[in-house]
């Protein structure tokens, strides 16, 4: 089994848009509660259904910038 770590962000991401899956909520709503225009929780509601909670995570993991001083 894969270990994620998810931060609280993603986290309470997970938690609304799984409420809107189930139908307990619109679109619309979480997209306010989320402080996320339409398209954006459009986006992340696809991206929880076909990859789960792995869709809700970002994708460029944190590296150091490339000209960073030594």
């Amino acid at each position: 089994m894969e270990k994620i770590e998810i931060t609280e962000v993603a986290l309470k991401r997970y938690q609304i848009l799984s409420d809107v899956l189930k139908g307990e909520l619109t679109l619309k709503e979480a997209s306010n509660v989320l402080n996320l225009s339409y398209r954006q929780a459009i986006r992340l509601k696809k991206g929880l259904k076909q990859q789960g909670i792995k869709g809700l995570l970002k994708k460029a993991r944190p590296n150091p910038p490339n000209l960073k001083i030594t």
